[in-house]
């Protein structure tokens, strides 16, 4: 449920708002009120609500500074903000939108418009806070095993050996977007797939197929940060063919799906 803090100097029209709106059928609960700026600035500190309902003219402090001082103290997250006010006047607006409120009401309160308002705020509130909760997923996964993976470099002067694997390397970087077998890059190198698998193994640390799959979720971790590109378009040109196939392999190493992963980078 979004936290929510109402500030209103009218005692009758603030137990209006407690009591008769249906807070708890827009997935909301009031956990405080407060009936002048001092007071709203200090259950706003330690109530810590996702959303503030204030009037604007209040005793101590206006609305307007509430926000403002709000604002630049270290409240993480800052909440949304409705003001409701009775006077529609262009300079109360346009300060609103100055510091970032995006929600002015006028009274007499609309029930329908209140309903409205706060169902887009919750639904706002419901998708930054699903992110914020793959965000910290995915910096708990920092050391899941693509994390891990490293890509192999030959050094000069290393034996055959160490070239072969290199070249073995070389294959998968440059064809990982269709289908690639240990047998090819063994014919590609004329040698046989037996030994390629042996020093392949040896020297990176993986099988061919276990490299070429985290190359390919490596370069798909990359090709997800795009906004315009889809799902199934980045299977594609990471060389999966079934996007299922894909999402599964890609959630194993990740420790999320694709579609999660891209949200997570909704924002950036």
């Amino acid at each position: 449920m979004m936290r929510l803090v109402i500030v209103e100097d009218e005692q009758a029209f603030l137990n209006e708002l407690i009591f008769s709106e249906p807070w708890e059928d827009w997935d909301c609960m009031v956990v405080g009120s407060a009936q002048d700026g001092l007071g709203a600035l200090g259950v706003i500190e330690e109530k810590k609500p996702d959303l503030v309902l204030t009037d604007i003219r209040l005793p101590g402090k206006s609305g307007l500074q509430i926000i403002e001082e709000i604002s630049q103290r270290s409240l993480d997250p800052q909440p949304e903000w409705i003001i409701i006010s009775g006077y529609d006047e262009f300079e109360y607006a346009r300060t609103a939108l100055r510091l970032g409120v995006r929600n002015y009401l006028l009274k007499p309160l609309d029930d329908d418009e209140l309903a409205t308002t706060i169902q887009r705020i919750r639904s706002e509130w419901k998708t930054r806070r699903e992110r914020e909760h793959l965000e910290a997923a995915l910096r708990e996964n920092h050391h899941s095993t693509l994390m891990l993976f490293q890509e192999y470099h030959l050094n000069q002067g290393q034996e055959s050996h160490h070239r072969y694997v290199s070249q073995a390397v070389a294959h998968i970087h440059d064809c990982y977007q269709r289908d690639l077998t240990v047998e090819e890059a063994a014919q590609k190198l004329r040698i046989s797939s037996g030994y390629l698998s042996r020093i392949f193994k040896q020297e990176t640390g993986y099988s061919f197929t276990e490299y070429l799959m985290y190359y390919r979720i490596k370069r798909a971790v990359d090709l997800l940060k795009d906004p315009d590109l889809r799902i199934y378009e980045v299977a594609d040109l990471v060389g999966y063919v079934d996007q299922r196939y894909f999402s599964q392999i890609f959630k194993r190493l990740v420790g999320m799906t694709p579609r999660e992963f891209k949200m997570t980078r909704s924002d950036h």
